[in-house]
């Protein structure tokens, strides 16, 4: 993957590169070969055969869990909940006591072609100065299509989590760790009957994976502790 400073600056944090932890720079590091893979020193690197709404439909599909969506959080659930493991924003539910945590989002635009495929890979980083970073043709993952007519197209637009229906995606990790201290006061305030994981719960970027890792670890240190 070939990407600029500029790149990381202007788009994806709109920030200054002096404004930012240098660790964010380092997190896909620089090379000189022509391996594609975006992990190239990881041990497996796959998707799931059926798609990621197939997995977590499996994942989910047990008596002992039941689903809803669209649904705020409600506070009044905390006095019925034997224990909370909560992904929300930590900020959010402190009512921003301490005040608000910057993060940063992504709009997606989805563009359909009348052609069987376009690009030579999947993702196509953008370093020039346009608004998009990247785009992704789906047809180029494996069992992700095979219509020979008409090819779908997604460009990726980073934006302020504001600007963006206050989805967040990216905690903003600042070179002199504000962001950091105001996240610290909120852990502080935490409840022992809840222990917040994930990015927005814990105001950490990491992959996706690590996230997973993070919070499969806590839920069962809890449960050999409690249970």
């Amino acid at each position: 993957m070939i990407f600029s400073l500029d790149h990381i600056r202007k788009k994806m944090w709109g920030k200054e590169l002096e404004e930012l932890d240098p660790s964010i720079i380092k997190r896909v590091p620089i090379r000189d070969d022509f391996n594609e893979d975006y992990f190239p020193n990881d041990n497996y690197q796959a998707l799931p055969l059926m798609g990621y709404t197939d997995l977590i439909e499996k994942m989910l599909d047990h008596e002992n869990i039941d689903v809803k969506l669209n649904t705020k959080f409600d506070m009044v659930w905390m006095n019925y909940a034997d224990y909370c493991f909560n992904s929300m924003p930590i900020d959010e539910y402190y009512d921003f006591v301490h005040g608000e945590l910057p993060y940063r989002s992504i709009k997606f635009y989805n563009v359909n072609l009348p052609m069987s495929k376009i690009l030579p890979t999947a993702p196509v980083n953008f370093t020039h100065d346009g608004p998009y970073t990247r785009v992704t043709e789906w047809k180029n993952l494996p069992c992700h299509g095979y219509n020979d007519s008409v090819t779908t197209l997604t460009y990726e637009e980073p934006c302020d989590y504001r600007d963006n229906d206050m989805e967040r995606y990216y905690p903003v990790k600042d070179v002199n760790g504000e962001n950091r201290k105001i996240y610290e006061k909120y852990k502080e305030m935490n409840s022992h009957k809840m222990q917040f994981i994930g990015r927005c719960g814990q105001y950490v970027y990491v992959d996706m994976h690590q996230a997973v890792n993070s919070s499969i670890q806590i839920s069962e240190k809890f449960i050999k502790e409690n249970l």
